[in-house]
């Protein structure tokens, strides 16, 4: 229930976002939230709490995201830009959870939510060429620098999360796209925190496809924001390569397929 409270304030601090105490309550029943569910699941997964663990994750990784449009404008002196590796992580922890508490899940009232989610059909090897392959041009040489136990798994992280890209660009719903940062490796995850200059055009690329469901409240702004912050940890080259990214994101209207 706390976690519940706590996006509505979240919600509400849009809506009016002049009101002082809505950032308090926000951040008092998200740690409230959050103590009680640490707790939870030290003790153990069971068919009694399954069901709440996930939807109490679920709802700490929505805040996750939902909270990155409060912040600041990026490279602003008040809040310099900041890498949104705290959303990434808190979708692979609803990951974690569904895996743990699948036994108890899949018989639950809790259970459609879960499979509504649309079937991944993802082409790591397409034999046309695909939206986003720019984003994999140099892939074998910047490999080639990498310890060679690493490069398999770095290989799959970075095909895989394009891959899917591609796959939501086809048909840009919000399911497809808000969906990203729970599929992605968490090799490609690490790749994120390094601020890896590839694994940021993949997000930047990601974060510009959010402009398709901008009407979510919780993600208004977030792509002109994220797209910006990200450009500017990039160099020459890989600032041309998010070439659509940035055009998508500083778009004024709404995004058509023109676009």
């Amino acid at each position: 229930m706390d976690a519940l409270l706590a996006i509505a304030a979240l919600h509400l601090r849009a809506l009016t976002p002049s009101d002082p105490s809505l950032p308090r309550l926000f951040h008092a029943y998200m740690a409230s939230a959050l103590s009680s569910y640490t707790a939870t699941l030290h003790s153990g997964v069971t068919a009694e709490n399954g069901p709440a663990l996930f939807a109490t994750a679920a709802l700490i990784a929505f805040q996750a995201s939902a909270s990155r449009r409060f912040l600041n404008e990026p490279g602003s002196e008040a809040e310099p830009y900041s890498l949104p590796t705290q959303w990434f992580h808190a979708f692979q922890g609803v990951k974690t959870v569904v895996i743990a508490a699948w036994p108890f899940l899949r018989s639950s009232d809790i259970r459609p939510i879960i499979s509504a989610q649309p079937a991944l059909a993802l082409d790591l090897h397409p034999s046309r060429p695909a939206f986003f392959d720019d984003l994999l041009v140099g892939l074998d040489e910047q490999l080639e620098a990498l310890p060679e136990g690493e490069r398999d798994e770095t290989r799959r992280a970075y095909e895989h999360s394009v891959a899917y890209l591609n796959w939501a660009h086809a048909r840009p719903e919000k399911a497809r796209i808000v969906g990203f940062p729970a599929t992605v490796s968490r090799r490609f995850i690490e790749l994120v925190d390094r601020a890896d200059s590839r694994a940021l055009a993949v997000i930047a690329s990601f974060f510009a496809m959010t402009r398709a469901v901008d009407g979510a409240w919780w993600l208004s702004g977030v792509a002109l924001k994220e797209v910006r912050g990200i450009l500017g940890l990039l160099d020459e080259e890989w600032r041309e390569r998010v070439g659509w990214a940035v055009r998508v994101a500083e778009w004024e209207g709404e995004v058509g397929e023109d676009v």
